[in-house]
């Protein structure tokens, strides 16, 4: 509908359906205002960040598809200004590394997701905030 914001929203690509679930709560209880989606592989994600324009982006890096390297570039494609976290179990430089050259904004380990979301999911609302409060610059 025309006229009408919507809230912004964060796409959860997760394959295990309790983490998506846990992960869903997790930014439910801290921001209710998100509109939260979710994708299961990367090739669902790269349609519905194509189609609902996402803010940010929780991409599971080990998807068992082998598809998330790729992906993050596909969905900052087709929604751009989108931010593209890459999440992993695992810990260390070579995937931290991997992660950035496909794109990824940030690198998120499962094991620290509580204690680092949070001031991400901040720092990107502010920064979508002051966007749109932004005033047009004046055509001559």
């Amino acid at each position: 509908m025309r006229g009408v914001e919507r809230a912004a929203a964060v796409l959860i690509v997760e394959e295990h359906p309790a983490v998506r679930r846990a992960l869903r709560e997790f930014i439910g209880a801290l921001r209710p205002e998100l509109r939260l989606i979710e994708a299961c592989c990367a090739q669902e994600a790269q349609a519905l960040a194509a189609a609902e324009r996402p803010r940010m982006v929780l991409m599971d890096f080990s998807l068992t598809d082998g598809e998330a390297f790729g992906a993050i570039r596909r969905i900052q494609e087709g929604a751009p200004g989108c931010c593209v976290v890459a999440v992993s179990v695992h810990d260390d430089q070579a995937h931290r590394d991997l992660a950035a050259t496909g794109g990824a904004v940030a690198y998120i380990t499962k094991r620290r997701l509580a204690c680092e979301l949070p001031e991400l999911l901040e720092r990107e609302i502010r920064n979508t905030a002051r966007a749109a409060a932004k005033p047009a610059e004046d055509v001559p």
